[in-house]
């Protein structure tokens, strides 16, 4: 291991099942019960119809991610 970081969302806590991704050395968090996306810096976004939305696997550094609903690829 060359570097090691952790950060704290306090958004997670309590949270029932998670998917996790990382797109380049960034993770992504996914609740899908919530329809929360958990995105690098501290972002969120709220989504409709998620409850089961499924996140894409991981992959190369990108500007986007990924959430594939029943109605729609976000």
């Amino acid at each position: 291991v060359l570097s090691s970081e952790s950060e704290t969302w306090d958004a997670l806590k309590g949270a029932g099942d998670l998917q996790l991704t990382v797109v380049g050395d960034q993770p992504v968090v996914l609740d899908a019960a919530a329809g929360r996306l958990f995105l690098p810096g501290g972002r969120q976004l709220d989504l409709a119809d998620a409850r089961d939305a499924k996140l894409q696997a991981s992959g190369p550094a990108s500007d986007f991610v990924a959430v594939a609903t029943q109605k729609a690829l976000l």
